[in-house]
């Protein structure tokens, strides 16, 4: 405990005196006078603590109270401090220099006090407070640190915290996150303000609780009763606290997200094993941070070694629940949905598992399978949101939209594909167009007519006119146009000039003797020849055509 100046039994016995008439309301006792003999308490008569802290958290809570009630008063602030903030400026000093010259005694009680007191106070004027329950984390924050009971108990909970977070990081973090499911979501702003004080433990514990929150409810039978005192999972709060912290801290949370997932692929608990990936998702569904975190680095550490560990993992769990599994596999689709960043990325490593094009480091046939599984069912899905934006024009696929700008590169690549992969990206590039209108669509049809070398590589022509004509009847005259216009270039304009200058030099003529000369002929021909043959070559397979008669000998 805190040493206390020297005070006699007498000086004790008269404290507690006036702690009881006052707290009992036998007498009228100054909130001065009443928190002077309950911090004389606090520090000479330990069997009085309770009572102190309790008797302090009705001073705070009438403090708050007054507050919300003259917050719309614009002449209260002008009046400046009240005596009841002068009493809490003396309580947390006293607190403060509990902290400091005894941490190890006082900072886990103080810190638990004032969580919990913040908690209770969060929750009880949740409604009272000027702010919809819609309201986001940072206008709660904004909210009670403008409040100078709570912004004065917050300063007490996080100097609690900066004494024990060296050398007791579990007390401290666990206190705040038992008050977290208890008084969540109104207790968020404090885990978040908090967290921004120290964010390597909080946001570790913060997933750690989360993890732990979802192993418990995600992984109930569905003939479980639901008792309906159970509070829901805490995703939502776990989401709201790394999206506060994310500004600042984003490194920190996708450190903290990749380590967990590492970790899950060494953990000896089964139930590790196979709830920290769907936790993962879970928490990317709600957050579109989250999604651009897990699907850049996630996807970047996933090689065919760790994806059939990851298999192996979830096999067993597969074949009990194949329904909770096949959720799995939706959920996976609808967030590749919703990915508009490092698109092409992803669809290539979707490609690489299901259909990988290097023979030498490949995921095993079941993991092949489940990717295959997955490009399918995102095929399907594209498909269905394709036909709808057809019916709403505002309807958006992130999806698509993010790959437009990649075209080239997939035409580039449904070139080279054959079997199931160039499959699957004939429907991805068709839906990518259908998706954009009939301009896109032309380009990438005029690109492939322009780049097919092979009657093969042709055939996806004819392939991608047969699905986008469902939507685009009018495509193919828009192509035809397209490739007309494409050999109208500079080249051809100077081929018609060259034309146009040889006819008028030497017009046509039947007269023998009026005959141009061989040489005169070819300074004209040269240059008609070497424009055609440029321009024929854009023709792409219809080249070979005309490449022998231009380079034959005249």
């Amino acid at each position: 405990m805190a040493a206390a100046g020297p005070s006699s039994s007498k000086d004790i016995l008269s404290e507690v005196r006036t702690f009881i008439a006052g707290t009992s309301k036998e007498k009228s006792i100054s909130h001065e006078s009443l928190a002077r003999s309950a911090l004389h308490l606090l520090q000479t008569l330990p069997v009085a603590r309770h009572a102190v802290l309790e008797h302090l958290c009705s001073l705070f809570d009438e403090a708050v109270k007054l507050h919300i009630l003259h917050s719309d008063d614009p002449t209260y602030e002008e009046q400046g401090e009240s005596s009841l903030d002068v009493v809490i400026q003396d309580v947390c000093g006293v607190l403060f220099n509990f902290i400091k010259t005894n941490p190890l005694a006082w900072a886990p009680i103080i810190s638990n006090w004032s969580l919990e007191l913040l908690g209770h106070i969060s929750c009880k004027y949740a409604h009272q407070c000027g702010l919809s329950s819609t309201s986001s984390l940072n206008e709660l924050l904004q909210m009670w640190v403008t409040c100078r009971p709570t912004k004065a108990l917050m300063e007490v909970a996080t100097e609690c915290f900066a004494a024990m977070v060296g050398s007791a990081p579990d007390v401290c973090v666990d206190a705040l996150l038992e008050a977290s499911v208890k008084y969540s979501p109104h207790f968020d702003w404090v885990v978040a303000h908090i967290g921004s004080c120290f964010p390597n433990t909080i946001i570790t514990r913060v997933l750690m609780c989360g993890l732990k929150d979802f192993c418990h409810h995600g992984n109930k039978r569905p003939d479980m009763e639901n008792r309906g005192d159970e509070k829901v999972p805490k995703m939502d709060s776990v989401v709201d606290i790394l999206g506060h912290l994310a500004s600042k801290h984003r490194q920190d949370i996708r450190g903290a997200l990749m380590k967990l997932f590492e970790e899950s692929m060494k953990s000896d608990s089964e139930v590790v094993k196979v709830t920290t990936v769907p936790f993962l998702l879970e928490l990317a569904s709600r957050s579109d941070m989250l999604l651009q975190v897990l699907s850049t680095d996630l996807i970047k550490s996933l090689n065919p070694q760790l994806l059939d560990k990851l298999h192996a993992n979830f096999e067993p769990w597969r074949r009990r629940n194949a329904p909770e599994y096949m959720s799995l596999i939706t959920l996976v689709v609808q967030l590749i949905m919703k990915i508009d960043f490092t698109t092409l990325e992803v669809l290539e490593f979707l490609l690489g598992i299901a259909s990988p094009v290097n023979t030498n480091n490949f995921p095993c046939p079941e993991v092949q399978e489940v990717g295959a599984i997955i490009i399918n069912r995102l095929i399907f899905e594209l498909q269905r949101s394709v036909f709808h934006k057809h019916r709403d024009s505002s309807f958006d696929v992130p999806f698509l939209s993010s790959l437009v700008d990649q075209s080239t590169s997939i035409l580039r690549q449904l070139l080279d594909s054959k079997g199931p992969r160039g499959d699957w990206l004939l429907r991805i590039t068709a839906y990518i167009g259908l998706s954009s209108g009939e301009d896109l669509t032309s380009d990438m049809m005029v690109f492939i007519l322009c780049n097919a070398t092979s009657h093969v590589q042709l055939c996806r022509f004819v392939q991608l006119q047969s699905i986008v004509e469902v939507k685009l009847g009018d495509v193919l005259p828009v192509v035809v146009q397209k490739v007309t216009d494409k050999l109208r270039s500079y080249e051809v304009y100077l081929l018609l000039l060259s034309v146009w200058r040889y006819m008028k030099e030497f017009p046509p003529t039947e007269d023998p003797d009026e005959v141009n000369t061989r040489a005169c002929e070819l300074r004209h021909l040269e240059t008609i020849r070497a424009i055609m043959h440029n321009n024929i070559d854009k023709m792409g397979a219809f080249y070979g055509r005309f490449f022998s008669p231009f380079s034959s000998s005249d």
